[in-house]
């Protein structure tokens, strides 16, 4: 599996590694590139047991918005990380 899923054979290797939240930070841009579909590994993910699936979308084109981007991201993660 590379640096995002894009089949469930990559989601069970996200299972089978013991993780149980996925948090993406890719824009709609960057997953359409990869040929990703969000919709898609969100099913995938939930069919397999993840349910803590979550899309952030941060884009790096602006340095300064990339920057806040990142800070509210972590706040995300970790709402995610203590389910709030």
């Amino acid at each position: 599996m590379g640096t995002y899923p894009i089949s469930s054979g990559d989601i069970s290797k996200i299972v089978k590694s013991g993780s149980t939240a996925i948090f993406n930070l890719q824009t709609g841009n960057d997953m359409t590139e990869r040929k990703a579909f969000w919709p898609q590994i969100k099913q995938e993910s939930r069919k397999a047991g993840i349910n803590k699936v979550m899309s952030f979308p941060i884009s790096d084109k602006n340095e300064s918005e990339y920057m806040d981007d990142l800070f509210a991201a972590a706040q995300h993660l970790n709402d995610l990380i203590n389910e709030q």
